[in-house]
């Protein structure tokens, strides 16, 4: 049993691994950042723009609920 535990380490210890290139990260951080400003922020200088609302409704509205989670905001900052 234990010879069969030490082939499977090895083996899987030299497959190899696909990651993110930095290029790749660039390119998502991009597309959120747009998707960000353009879908789910009123930009203005009026009273409650430059929020980011909860979520989107299908009619394209944007929805705010009673109060903000600040966290998810920073976390996508």
């Amino acid at each position: 049993m234990n010879r069969i535990i030490i082939i499977l380490f090895f083996i899987f210890c030299h497959l190899e691994v696909f990651s993110q290139s930095p290029v790749e990260n660039h390119g998502k951080y991009w597309y959120y950042r747009y998707r960000l400003n353009n879908n789910f922020v009123k930009i203005g200088d009026c009273d409650g723009c430059s929020l980011p609302a909860e979520s989107r409704r299908l009619d394209g509205t944007l929805n705010w609920g009673d109060g903000q989670d600040w966290g998810w905001y920073i976390g996508i900052l």
